[in-house]
């Protein structure tokens, strides 16, 4: 067997981040974000005069910044009104504080004659990407008593038999026509086409190759059944939600799509922003969504919100836990240009500027604001007794981060991040404030009482929670699961590596590796992961990656508990 590095028993400090999540926007600036929002609310309302009489596979462009890309000939601006989608790549909105751009999509559904509607704004880019083939509804009818088999031979094992003229689905065939694939038992299964035949031209079905698993053929794709969304691509002196975002509304049933390599089951209305290396955020503003990567599902209902680790625009990894609460933003959000009226949830999560003062607590508190027009946010922290606290901050453009009188050191900041690592103070009020140019969103995190943690210690359970250790100095942390899991790892340095090549990889408690991945430079950080690994049992397991040990890291592990049978073994 392989074996994961050697152990490691120097102390760690662990902030296990994720647990207790508070988001809050900081006040923008009267002059910026007023102007800002009166000048969007005007162009919604000239939007909903031209979009009438739409239906899927169509665009309705707003007055100013919205293009439409063809592969062929490249990105075209497009005039105010509606637009067919035929032949198109992406479409492209590019906003500014006096031009705000905003457009309509009718993007079709996966169920035959539905669609959902799309109201996409600011800074933001929608890509028509990849889809898996459509089967057709196709029947088979069987002329008698036929043998249903486990492979497409007369020699393979007999499951079971079709009674006399049964009908059953056609889920695919085989390259020659000469077999059905159909579902039997909870299981595929095959049946003799000649004796089972079909009204479906078998040049429209589904094709199986039984020696690769791959499926080809069936029923084109129509243009953006399966989109990439991408928002706040560049900074507006606006508003957060007026960076970019998109609301999506099923008609009066519920529809599914593909969202940035996702399945999305939607009855209702949510708010989505999918910011480039982030994670896709869906706040749900009527009715219920239900979000799904591989063999993970989350349901979030009206007054709720939910997080999904996205690599390079793609939904990986697990979705985070469902939380209650949506943002105070939603006052700026375009509903009248939806077909239908939405009276969206109050709003749980209070402005920065009127968040009472927080208690300190061993478990982390998260705040995600927005600079005002000076450059900062702030929020009160309160200590009932002495405490050792760690502060970090990250996000474009930051310059400063301080907790009273004290300030982060220059030797422990970098392009995107500040990090405090651990300030005693005694009781009292402290105002923790980070400046940053623009106007992105900044995620402040706090946390008091920090435990030290060593390899040797019990490890902390992970199950059903999105856990995250925030900067780790050392080169492991361990997670425990009761039963059968998938788990998904993400490491990252926070300063790029001068060594040798570094190896993410998640061992066993023998120190056997299970699964391994390389690190990869993503803009000024060293990345790995997510790397996914299934465990059949309960037990301990490790999270180690090589390079300095003492380069602080953030250290992301999602665990969901699996039937054993779901579990996939090597």
């Amino acid at each position: 067997m392989v074996r994961l590095f050697s152990a490691r028993l120097m102390a760690v400090w662990v902030v296990v981040l994720g647990v207790v999540v508070v988001l809050a926007a900081a006040p923008v600036a009267a002059q910026g974000g007023d102007t800002c929002a009166a000048t969007f609310l005007a162009a919604a309302d000239q939007l909903v005069e031209g979009c009438n009489g739409m239906q899927a596979g169509m665009i309705c462009a707003g007055p100013a910044g919205v293009s439409l890309r063809q592969a062929a000939t490249g990105a075209a601006a497009l005039a105010a009104g509606v637009t067919s989608l035929a032949e198109s790549a992406a479409v492209e909105l590019a906003s500014t504080a006096a031009e705000p751009a905003i457009a309509v999509l009718q993007l079709p559904a996966l169920e035959e004659g539905r669609s959902l509607t799309a109201v996409v704004w600011g800074t933001a880019r929608i890509d028509d990407a990849p889809a898996p083939p459509r089967a057709p509804a196709c029947e088979a009818r069987s002329l008698g008593s036929i043998n249903v088999r486990s492979e497409p031979s007369t020699a393979a094992t007999i499951l079971g038999q079709l009674e006399p003229d049964q009908r059953i689905p056609i889920l695919a065939r085989l390259e020659d026509a000469t077999w059905w694939r159909i579902a039997w038992n909870g299981d595929f299964a095959w049946v003799f086409a000649e004796l089972t035949p079909s009204e479906c031209d078998p040049e429209i079905m589904l094709v199986y190759d039984p020696d690769t698993g791959a499926i080809s053929g069936g029923l084109p794709t129509p243009e953006f059944q399966a989109v990439q969304l991408m928002t706040g691509l560049s900074d507006l002196t606006c508003p957060a939600a007026l960076q970019g975002g998109a609301l999506v509304q099923s008609p009066g049933e519920g529809v599914s799509w593909l969202l940035n390599g996702m399945r999305v089951y939607l009855d209702g209305t949510i708010w989505v922003q999918a910011p480039l290396h982030d994670a896709l955020a869906i706040q749900v503003l009527e009715g219920q969504v239900a979000v799904e990567t591989g063999p993970v599902s989350r349901v979030a209902g009206v007054g709720q919100m939910l997080r999904v680790p996205l690599r390079d625009g793609q939904a990986e990894g697990v979705p985070g836990p469902v939380l209650d609460g949506v943002s105070a933003d939603v006052a700026f959000l375009p509903l009248m240009a939806l077909p239908r009226a939405v009276e969206p949830p109050a709003a749980s999560v209070p402005a920065a500027g009127d968040q009472a003062a927080v208690q300190c607590s061993p478990l982390p508190q998260l705040w995600q604001l927005i600079p005002d027009g000076t450059g900062t946010a702030a929020v009160d922290l309160v200590l009932d007794t002495a405490q050792v606290v760690r502060v970090s901050a990250t996000g474009a453009g930051l310059s400063g981060l301080a907790v009273g009188e004290q300030s982060a050191s220059a030797g422990s900041a970098g392009e995107d991040f500040r990090i405090m690592p651990g300030v005693s103070l005694e009781a009292g009020t402290y105002r923790v404030v980070v400046t940053a140019s623009g106007s992105q969103l900044v995620t402040l995190g706090v946390t008091c009482d920090l435990p030290v943690v060593t390899v040797a210690q019990e490890a902390l359970t992970c199950e059903d929670l999105l856990l995250r250790w925030g900067d780790v100095q050392g080169g492991s942390v361990q997670f425990s699961t009761s039963g059968a899991a998938r788990a998904s790892a993400v490491v990252t340095h926070a300063l790029p590596s001068e060594g040798p090549a570094q190896t993410l990889g998640v061992a066993d408690a023998a120190g056997d590796v299970l699964a391994q991945a390389p690190f990869a430079a993503v803009s000024s950080l060293q990345v790995a992961g997510p790397l996914v690994v299934d465990v059949s049992e309960a037990g301990i397991y490790r999270v180690e990656w090589d390079g300095d040990p003492f380069n602080v890291a953030a250290v992301e592990v999602v665990c969901e508990l699996l039937p054993p049978a779901e579990v996939v073994e090597e």
